[in-house]
């Protein structure tokens, strides 16, 4: 009988949960255990490394040279004192002027009132990080804040998932700081608003006219999987990735959510800036 030729066998696909894929990007992921990783991810990784590898760099840039959040810290609890902030504060305010960060609205820098909003909304105890190219020029702004240092900068969705591994509780309000309106009573309602949403959901946002709000609302942490991977194909912008995911809908006053990015925003806004 003739013997079938023996050939060797080709690559395993990774068991379970394990983020291979994260652990050939950076080191310092080794310890890192998200929840619900896809394990296709680690193909698409092999097919980056090999056929795009210009694409590949880009991506291993993203991931912050720091300690990996450990998992065993989470909690599921949706209590307003278990929830966290993160705001963004990484743009170059090229419409404004100036650094549209520490424009000042009724007495107080813009990135102030937005973490004021959210601390009252959420809490004095709820955790609270900001990302940015500059942390030392808004450092005594926000004491107590946890400081994330922007090192690709290449828009919001890059910042958002730099910062992603530093949080440390399972939904964090992810907000711009160009949000002089924000009210922390909203704010409230809709981190009590959190314990209705489904487990399939990555995120709580609010609706708008070119889809949803994706500075001014509410992650869970593991979306991080599904955003890199998201990157890893190619996407740049938060309204493509989000078209991917299942969102829990909230409600807000659309006034709430206006931007202030050039200074006919601060006429209306019907105070004086101050330099």
């Amino acid at each position: 009988m003739q013997q079938r030729p023996v050939t060797a066998p080709g690559p395993q696909r990774p068991p379970g949960p394990e983020p291979f894929f994260l652990k050939a990007w950076h080191p310092a992921y080794q310890r890192y255990r998200p929840e619900n990783i896809d394990p296709e991810v680690f193909w698409l990784h092999n097919f980056m490394q090999r056929a795009r590898p210009a694409a590949f760099q880009a991506i291993v840039s993203l991931v912050p040279e720091a300690t990996p959040l450990d998992p065993q810290h989470s909690s599921p609890s949706t209590a307003v004192g278990a929830l966290g902030v993160l705001i963004l504060a990484g743009g170059h305010s090229s419409r404004m002027g100036r650094d549209k960060a520490l424009v000042e609205i009724g007495g107080k820098p813009m990135l102030r009132r937005v973490w004021e909003a959210a601390r009252g909304g959420l809490g004095a105890g709820a955790p609270s990080w900001a990302v940015t190219p500059w942390p030392e020029r808004y450092r005594e702004l926000l004491p107590g804040c946890i400081w994330i240092e922007e090192r690709y900068s290449e828009g919001p969705f890059a910042a958002f998932l730099q910062a992603l591994p530093h949080i440390q509780s399972e939904w964090v309000l992810v907000l711009a700081c160009d949000l002089p309106d924000l009210e922390a009573g909203v704010i409230g309602r809709w981190a009590r608003a959190l314990g209705g949403a489904p487990d399939s959901a990555l995120a709580a946002l609010v609706p708008s006219a070119k889809g949803w709000e994706p500075l001014c609302g509410f992650y869970r942490r593991r979306c991080f999987s599904s955003a890199m991977q998201y990157l890893a194909e190619g996407g740049r912008s938060f309204q493509g990735w989000l078209e991917r995911i299942e969102i829990f809908a909230l409600a807000a006053d659309r006034d709430m959510l206006r931007n202030c990015n050039t200074p006919e925003d601060l006429s209306e806004e019907g105070e004086r800036a101050v330099f």
